[in-house]
C-alpha cells in the first residue's frame, strides 16, 4: 500500500512540476500529506480496530508522497548553485531514502 504509488505516480508529479511552480506543488503536496497523517493518529487515538481505514489512510499519504517527490527533487537541483547541482541532487536522495 506504501509503495506501489510511488512506481506508478512519480512521473505524474513530474508532469505536475512541469506545468506549474514546482515548489507550490511540492509544498501544497505537503501540507496535504499532513491530512492521512492526522487522521491515522484520530483512528490510533480513538482505538478504531478498523484495518481498511488504516490501509486506505497509508495509500493515501504515499500517493501525496509520490506525487511530491519529483517538484521536491526539482527544487533541490535547482536551489542551489550549478556547480553543487549533482551534490545536491545526490544528497537529497540520499535523504530521502
Amino acid at each position: 500500500m506504501s509503495r506501489a504509488p510511488g512506481i506508478a505516480l512519480s512521473s505524474v508529479g513530474g508532469q505536475l512540476a512541469q506545468r506549474h511552480d514546482p515548489r507550490r506543488v511540492a509544498l501544497a503536496l505537503a501540507f496535504l500529506q499532513v491530512i492521512p497523517a492526522m487522521l491515522l493518529a484520530v483512528v490510533s487515538w480513538l482505538d478504531a480496530d478498523t484495518e481498511v481505514a488504516i490501509y486506505l489512510l497509508v495509500l493515501a499519504g504515499s500517493v501525496l508522497g509520490a506525487l511530491a517527490t519529483a517538484p521536491t527533487s526539482w527544487i533541490s537541483s535547482h536551489s542551489v548553485p550549478q556547480e553543487l547541482t549533482k551534490k545536491a541532487i545526490g544528497e537529497s536522495s540520499f535523504a530521502y531514502n
